[in-house]
């Protein structure tokens, strides 16, 4: 065990990609994959985020980084209290921390940077936790690893400061347990996620529910369906009740739109994303659905992630927290799932297709800005 530590932590590779992760970030990344095996994977996740950060630190803010940056550093002052700050908010972590960077005079532009590395070490870390269980078959990691890092959106882990984080969070606590049994970290990083963004809330409860329900794979489809369709139904019913009191309000005011299209923008490039990033989803899924195999059904996470979508589907309620949840929450997780049933025992020129295809991804949510 004390050798695997070693091997893992101070590793020739795994220090010079730590060395170069500030001094040439991108060669660091690059360097990264191609030298990354089961025993550096650890700390060559560490370097990718600290690359990540190092170039974030150097991008201007912009979008809604104005917003956060007036809302919260440039308006407080010596005398706000931390009770000041998270007054009137559900969320709170976000305020929390944008006060004590101004009470310790710490530039704002190294909230979104940090976050943004935090992002990137939490997903490729879930992503380690899959293939390093003894579901995944596959003995290539380089893959998997770098499919994962083509998969983040960069750009929305370090603009909104709240809920990318709370994804990221949220995603690892449930790899961390389903895959490593680790209750009180699993529990400390849902928690965590919930008070970055309380739409969290959703997805926790989906997998608590993953616990007690085990659907089959061939069901979920079916199932999503109808949710989709009457989950408009149940959403009013359960809001309009009260019996989730002040919570239901904001849920009302903030997300739900009776139009179908909350806060959605329907022009341009941000519908042609949308659309890139829904051809995505069912691109992955596809194999996941057809690929699986009976043993497949017995693993909690593949069971989670079909409990997951159908209680996302619930949500068609409103067009805007009906893309969050499928598209920013559950296409990792279905990615994840890729993994455990493809085991790339694909053929070669199919490698190289499916890099093409999530490096086209990697530019369209990192460089083709939806707005």
């Amino acid at each position: 065990m004390t050798k695997l530590v070693k091997g893992t932590m101070f590793s020739k590779s795994g220090a010079l990609c730590l060395f170069l992760s500030l001094l040439f970030p991108i060669g660091a990344i690059i360097l990264s994959f191609c030298l990354v095996n089961k025993k550096n994977i650890r700390v060559i996740n560490i370097a990718i985020a600290i690359s990540v950060f190092a170039i974030f630190t150097t991008i201007p803010p912009y979008q809604d980084l104005y917003r956060r940056y007036l809302d919260t550093y440039l308006s407080y002052s010596d005398f706000t209290t931390y009770a000041d700050a998270i007054s009137g908010h559900v969320d709170i972590l976000m305020y929390v921390i944008a006060l004590f960077l101004k009470r310790n005079d710490i530039p704002f532009y190294i909230f979104p940077a940090v976050q943004a590395g935090v992002v990137t070490y939490l997903f490729l870390s879930s992503t380690k936790d899959v293939i390093e269980s003894e579901y995944y078959d596959g003995d290539n990691i380089k893959l998997p690893l770098f499919i994962s890092f083509l998969f983040i959106n960069l750009i929305a882990g370090a603009l909104g400061l709240r809920f990318y984080i709370a994804v990221a969070l949220f995603t690892k606590g449930v790899t961390i347990y389903l895959f490593n049994r680790r209750l009180a970290l699993s529990f400390i990083l849902m928690i965590s996620a919930a008070f970055f963004h309380f739409s969290m809330l959703l997805p926790i409860f989906a997998f608590i529910g993953s616990r007690f329900v085990r659907i089959k794979t061939s069901f979920v489809p079916v199932f999503f369906v109808i949710g989709f369709i009457f989950g408009s139904l149940i959403l009013t019913y359960i809001i309009d009740s009260g019996i989730l009191g002040y919570l239901g309000q904001y849920i009302k005011a903030g997300y739900i739109d009776y139009s179908g299209n909350a806060e959605i923008d329907t022009k341009g490039n941000a519908l042609i994303v949308t659309i890139w990033r829904y051809l995505m989803l069912l691109l992955i899924y596809i194999p996941c659905y057809f690929l699986k195999q009976r043993r497949d059904q017995r693993i909690d996470f593949i069971n989670f992630v079909g409990v997951y979508l159908i209680i996302s589907s619930l949500t068609s309620i409103s067009a805007y927290a009906f893309n969050r949840y499928m598209i920013a929450i559950g296409s990792f997780f279905v990615l994840l799932n890729f993994f455990l049933v493809i085991r790339f025992n694909i053929r070669r020129i199919s490698v190289v297709a499916l890099i093409f295809v999530f490096i086209i991804n990697f530019v369209f949510q990192n460089i083709y800005l939806q707005r």
